[in-house]
């Protein structure tokens, strides 16, 4: 600082990323923002070390497009053939019956 006016130091890595100071974020947040949303990407040190990169949030695909668990959920069912009465332990011993023979039940 000379004078009551902050010295903005600015350094391009090969990346295209600007490095800024957490100082200069908060004194310049509105401006580096809008750079960022422009699709500017910056490297913030504190304290001489590199902590968080400020960039564009990534676009967001809508609940449809991420998965296909709706289009699994709307596909149509076979019948399972299974009792809907009955609990799970009688269905799984039934399953065992089934495929050992006589089962003995605990």
């Amino acid at each position: 600082m000379d004078n009551g006016r902050l010295e903005v130091e600015v350094h391009v890595k090969l990346s295209h990323m600007t490095t800024i100071t957490a100082v200069e974020l908060r004194k310049n947040m509105g401006e580096i923002f809008r750079r960022a949303a422009a699709g500017e990407e910056f490297a913030v040190t504190y304290r001489g070390r590199d902590q968080i990169v400020v960039s564009r949030k990534k676009q967001q695909h809508k609940k449809s497009e991420l998965s296909g668990l709706d289009k699994f959920l709307a596909a149509p069912r076979k019948p399972s053939g299974l009792d809907p009465n009955k609990s799970f332990k009688e269905l799984y011993h039934e399953h065992l019956e089934e495929k050992y023979g006589k089962y003995v039940h605990n």
